[in-house]
């Protein structure tokens, strides 16, 4: 887990570094270095992604996710089943892994798990924090530059770009056919799909996915 962690935190740290020595290459035109990639990885993790990760898994504990060191605990159900029921780390797993956008969650069903996603309000915020930091570097972008009208402008694409595939998606993920409907048939809305989480709605399932596709992550509800 030391190691998952740490990856964690140093893969999301590269892009971001990735990122500002980019935006160096545009604002240094009379210069020939573009700054110390250490330095960068160094004030990103700590002054950046720690702080944050630290409030995020905060709210996800204060949310019902777990967060501990125990092993998995036996229980029996209402209906005599014998379970294990999952313990971990997960809420400071997760606040790293959605603001770092990193591969996929601490179970296998991601945020359709109940203990990874709780509540419609950890959803939001989920989807939320992994905005968060792309976001803030289209501003960043143009505070480097000397031109917070390019920064605009890309987070206006971007945005752009998002809101059409979240449109499509809503659109071509209801599972009810005009055509049946032409013929009389009664038809339910359906759940319980791929990456749709049985506890939200169709759209929240919907708009999760295409938030954590666009953003080339690979966890999704499942």
């Amino acid at each position: 887990m030391v190691g998952l962690t740490v990856q964690n935190f140093l893969s999301a740290a590269t892009g971001i570094a990735v990122v500002f020595a980019l935006t160096r290459a545009f604002a240094r035109q009379k210069m020939s270095t573009l700054g110390n990639a250490w330095v960068d990885l160094t004030r990103i993790t700590l002054w950046l992604l720690l702080p944050l990760s630290l409030l995020v898994a905060l709210f996800f504990i204060q949310q019902g996710v777990p967060q501990n060191l125990q092993a998995y605990q036996p229980f029996t159900t209402l209906e005599g089943v014998h379970q294990l029921l999952p313990m971990g780390p997960v809420a400071s797993q997760e606040a790293i892994k959605l603001l770092g956008t990193n591969g996929g969650g601490f179970f296998n069903a991601n945020s359709a798990h109940p203990f990874e996603n709780p509540t419609a309000l950890t959803n939001l915020v989920q989807m939320l924090a992994i905005f968060l930091i792309p976001a803030a570097l289209c501003f960043a972008f143009g505070e480097v530059v000397s031109d917070r009208r390019q920064g605009r402008a890309i987070l206006w694409a971007m945005t752009l770009i998002f809101i059409l595939c979240v449109a499509v998606g809503d659109v071509g993920g209801d599972p009810r056919q005009p055509a049946s409907a032409d013929a009389g048939c009664r038809q339910q809305p359906e759940y319980g799909r791929k990456r749709e989480s049985l506890r939200y709605s169709r759209q929240q399932s919907v708009r999760g996915d295409h938030h954590r596709r666009l953003l080339r992550r690979g966890q999704c509800h499942a």
